[in-house]
Parts: structure tokens; C-alpha cells; sequence
């Protein structure tokens, strides 16, 4: 059976001021209330390239996601961040943050960076034989298990990363693996 559910996502924003805060008090406040949210809540997502967007350094975020696991941990929902891989590699890799998040939530966005990439991707394509190579490591992970899914679906969102070419066409066949 596929991977399904709700996965939420805390954005920071992009203002430098402390928003988020009230943004995470109130949606684990709806989780904790919703008695149906432990059954269909996947993961939480603490923030959207958080450190890439220097929103928080590496041990602020580390102890922000330690702390959301704590508040969650009674509805047994996973914690992670969503990050480039830039993003870790410009903070040293801040394995702190790596060693605190429940699963990695990584993609290959470079278009955020002129030297966010060093992967020789040629198109989405490969990006996804790559996870599909790979979907043995990630199911032995602590934790286990693959999500998938379309970052920018379409090259209309941001040209030569869809999975659609801007006239709607499928520009290969994108058939992710859910067994290994």
C-alpha cells in the first residue's frame, strides 16, 4: 500500500521576525486537539530551507526540532526539516540537525544557488533514477520508509525541473519505486 497521509509544513517566512513562533505554538496546538491527527499526520516539517534562508543557526534548529519531537511524541509524530543539500553543506554539514530530524527531507533544487550543485544531474530524471538506486539505504534507515513525491511537477513553475513540460506533457515516465 502506498505511503499516505498529511505531512505539514511550519515555514518560517522570509520577514527576520519571530512569526514562526506563533505559527508552531498554533499548529501543534491543532494537532494535539485533533483526535484524528496522530492517525493521519505523517511527519511535521520544521520549516523550508531553514538553513540555506539563515533563518536559524544549526544548534538553534537542532534544539527547535528536538523540542517539536518532545511536544509531539505523545501523538508519535516524526519530525524533520526540509533542506537543500547546499544548505547543509554551507553550515559544514550540521550534522547536529541531521542527527535530531526523524527522516531526511532533502531535494535537488540548485536553482536557489549558482553554486548549490555539484551533482552532474542532467534532468529530473535522473534526480529520481538516483533516489530509485538508492531506495534500499533509505528503507534501512532508523525509521525506515520512502516518501515521494514532485517538488515542481510542472517546467510552467520553474523551467526544466517538471515532471510536465509547459504544455502539460509528461516529459518521461515517472514511475518511483515502492518496493525494494
Amino acid at each position: 500500500m502506498p505511503w499516505s497521509g498529511i505531512s505539514y509544513s511550519k515555514q518560517f517566512g522570509f520577514n527576520g521576525d519571530d512569526v514562526w513562533i506563533s505559527r508552531r505554538d498554533s499548529l501543534f496546538a491543532s494537532l494535539h486537539a485533533n483526535p484524528k491527527a496522530k492517525f493521519v499526520t505523517r511527519v511535521v516539517q520544521f520549516g523550508s530551507e531553514p538553513l540555506y534562508d539563515n533563518v536559524l543557526p544549526p544548534d538553534q534548529l537542532t534544539e527547535q526540532v528536538i523540542l517539536a519531537k518532545a511536544n509531539l511524541s505523545s501523538l508519535n509524530i516524526p519530525v524533520t526539516v526540509s533542506e537543500l543539500a547546499y544548505g547543509y553543506q554551507e553550515r559544514g554539514g550540521a550534522q547536529d540537525v541531521l542527527d535530531a530530524i526523524d527522516s531526511i527531507n532533502i531535494h535537488m533544487l540548485p536553482f536557489f544557488d549558482q553554486t548549490a550543485s555539484t551533482a552532474e544531474l542532467i534532468d529530473p530524471q535522473d534526480y529520481y533514477v538516483l533516489l530509485d538506486e538508492h531506495c534500499t539505504d533509505f528503507k534501512n534507515t532508523v525509521g525506515g520508509g520512502v516518501g515521494w513525491f514532485a517538488h515542481i511537477y510542472s517546467d510552467y513553475m520553474e523551467p526544466g525541473y517538471g515532471i510536465y513540460n509547459t504544455s502539460g506533457q509528461m516529459k518521461f515516465a515517472f514511475g518511483p519505486r515502492t518496493h525494494c
